[in-house]
């Protein structure tokens, strides 16, 4: 059975990707704000009504996405967080133990793999089925 949609604050300076990912998380139900820099995601964070989930790129321009998610956290304690990349392992590591409990995705992913981190992330489903990679943490 699908859940209601929540509420995902979208960050990704490609816009391109940006719109395609938009448009996969609000096929999938869910109400997406698009950000395409860390500053104008913070700006959302404090100014629209509360985000369930941010889902962000790891490497941008200004604020990265870890620095992003602990900002984000710091504003609305109980945001989940997916962050995305297609770098190196390294990159990803360094985010994942800035960023601990949140969730990563590595590019490219799938609709379905989308959904399913998503999902773990919310803690509706089993995050090792749906192959989300837990960071560890809260």
């Amino acid at each position: 059975m699908k859940r209601a949609g929540v509420r995902i604050l979208l960050v990704e300076d490609e816009v391109e990707v940006a719109e395609t990912v938009s448009d996969l998380l609000t096929a999938l139900g869910h109400e997406v704000a698009v950000a395409n820099d860390a500053e104008t995601a913070i700006k959302l964070l404090r100014e629209v009504p509360p985000f369930q989930v941010l889902v962000s790129d790891i490497v941008m321009p200004g604020l990265s996405g870890a620095e992003l998610a602990m900002e984000a956290r710091r504003i609305a304690k109980d945001i989940r967080v997916v962050l995305t990349s297609g770098y190196s392992a390294s990159v990803v590591e360094s985010a994942r133990r800035e960023v601990p409990g949140c969730c990563y995705l590595p590019k490219p992913y799938s609709m379905k793999e989308l959904s399913d981190v998503v999902e773990a992330c919310l803690g509706r489903s089993d995050p090792v089925q749906t192959q989300a990679i837990p960071t560890g943490g809260a």
